[in-house]
């Protein structure tokens, strides 16, 4: 997987045209961090892990130490020039996901009201608070 995040599965396809459709669970929808934005060429990273270790003075087992170090030295990104071939479609998220729950329950409140009774209706409206975004 680390051989993918990203941009590097953009990178390997390289000049092949890439579209990628995304799914985002992430608050903001940053498409570097969707998913690790394997189809995303960035120029640079800002921090790595052995910065965050360093930093913050954690010690590590060697084997650690091992990967942390090999991982630096593959942050060399691929070339801005691959974005030139890659699509990125974000098609869906979190906020599209609760707009489509709330017009479904828009529409079912509609149906279950449609079937019950004046009277019913009213006690049916005072046990529940409905309230529009």
């Amino acid at each position: 997987m680390s051989k993918l995040k990203g941009g590097k599965l953009a990178s390997l396809a390289f000049p092949a045209r890439v579209i990628s459709f995304i799914l985002s669970d992430i608050v903001g929808d940053p498409l570097d961090l969707i998913a690790s934005g394997p189809t995303l060429c960035i120029k640079k990273r800002n921090i790595t892990a052995e910065a965050i270790l360093k930093k913050y003075q954690v010690k590590v087992t060697p084997s650690v130490e091992k990967i942390v170090k090999q991982e630096a030295q593959c942050e060399e990104l691929p070339s801005s020039q691959c974005n030139s071939t890659v699509t990125n479609v974000l098609i869906g998220n979190n906020q599209r996901a609760l707009e489509a729950c709330y017009k479904a329950a828009q529409v079912c409140i509609r149906s279950i009201c449609k079937k019950m009774t004046i009277s019913s209706l009213f006690q049916f409206k005072s046990r529940i608070s409905i309230t529009t975004p």
